[in-house]
């Protein structure tokens, strides 16, 4: 979103009145900040997924737990009770949200959810359409990764190519992690991908309206320097051109696609500033969580806006280089340096801090830093430091 840009359009034609009903899928970090953003404008929670994470549940007006993603009749139930239905958790049936359109609007389409939820399917639409893939082999035996292996060199990471199946990449360094392969083609065709050093790890989140317009967010930087490993630091610092070329390949996807709402693009940048689309999720990516203090709204907020008709009016840029992470209790030290020897430094405690029960990597706060800095347009970015720990869970 360029700085100071009006979005286009009042009230937009999918209006829902406060006290409405939002419905959302998924019990992750995610999902507890999409509740906030809905209970601060005035919206009903229900919250479906397969474990009901505290923080969620406490924002929840109706919750469901249901043992699997598979359970149709759950999602139903949802749909049934809510007027708009989102989801951070895409592990579930495309077919289900054919099912849910029936009784509720659900803004992240079907055919959008197809396309993030198959890696193969992905790859086959993002090429044809020419745009850069990062560098993969689709698997079907050991053979095949045993080749991808070869060739790419180790390490290597494989995963399926569905997120249906919950099954967390492996690292392979050697054949005698290939008997680990084995077990993941169990579930299915699998991707392969190589571990390439000194590859930054960017990411834009990006609305598309009613009108079929795009506004980009902050470029962000995902750190990958052993000591500040996981952190997000915004915005990125790029080369004008390389992040103009990089925030129209996202357009492109967003185009490849009928639906209406927010989407997060995650490319691999070289040393050469030739960047390779990595990951497409069509929810906020944690690595935009900065904008939860540094934004006018939020990425939660937009997302909410966007599925129930309100206008998302002016977006003001920041004039600062942004540092973000969350913590969990390992991390309190490091957390109280910081507190303690930056006057800049913000830091918010999640009610579960207190809840004795918590496992040790339960995130438990996040940290916001800034750095003063000349203004900043929205194609431009800073250092990559710290910001926090933004890979992407999906339950």
């Amino acid at each position: 979103m360029q700085q100071g840009t009006q979005l286009k359009g009042d009230i937009m034609s999918n209006y829902l009145s406060p006290r409405s009903s939002i419905g959302i899928i998924g019990t992750n970090e995610q999902a507890y900040q999409l509740a906030l953003a809905a209970k601060k404008l005035g919206y009903r929670v229900n919250v479906l997924g397969t474990s009901m994470f505290n923080l969620v549940k406490a924002e929840a007006d109706q919750y469901f737990i249901v043992e699997s993603m598979q359970d149709q009749r759950a999602f139903k139930k949802l749909a049934q009770v809510s007027d708009v239905v989102l989801y951070t958790n895409e592990n579930f049936p495309n077919q289900f949200i054919k099912l849910m359109n029936q009784f509720a609007y659900v803004p992240q389409s079907e055919n959008m959810h197809f396309f993030t939820t198959d890696r193969s399917v992905q790859n086959v639409m993002l090429e044809g359409s020419g745009l850069d893939l990062y560098p993969y082999v689709l698997a079907v035996t050991v053979e095949d990764v045993r080749d991808a292996l070869s060739s790419f060199g180790s390490p290597c990471t494989i995963r399926t190519t569905l997120s249906a199946t919950h099954k967390p990449a492996i690292e392979i360094n050697s054949e005698e992690d290939l008997s680990q392969a084995e077990a993941l083609l169990g579930y299915g065709p699998c991707i392969v991908e190589p571990i390439q050093e000194r590859v930054r790890r960017i990411v834009i989140t990006t609305i598309k309206d009613e009108a079929g317009e795009f506004f980009h967010f902050p470029i962000s930087a995902i750190s990958i320097d052993d000591e500040t490993k996981g952190f997000v630091s915004a915005p990125a610092q790029l080369e004008e051109a390389t992040a103009h070329l990089m925030e129209q390949a996202t357009e492109g996807i967003g185009r490849m696609n009928d639906f209406v709402g927010l989407f997060s693009v995650e490319y691999a940048l070289t040393e050469d500033d030739t960047f390779y689309i990595k990951e497409i999720t069509n929810y906020p990516h944690k690595a935009l969580d900065h904008t939860l203090k540094s934004h006018t709204f939020s990425t939660y907020e937009a997302m909410i806006r966007l599925a129930v008709g309100l206008p998302l009016n002016q977006l003001n840029h920041p004039t600062a280089n942004l540092i973000y992470w969350r913590f969990n209790e390992k991390q309190l030290g490091m957390v109280e340096e910081k507190l303690l020897n930056n006057t800049s430094t913000d830091v918010v405690f999640y009610p579960n801090y207190l809840d004795e029960r918590n496992d040790p990597y339960d995130t438990i706060g996040h940290v916001f830093m800034h750095q003063t800095a000349k203004a900043t347009s929205s194609k431009q970015s800073n250092q990559d430091k710290p910001e926090e720990r933004a890979d992407q869970s999906e339950e």
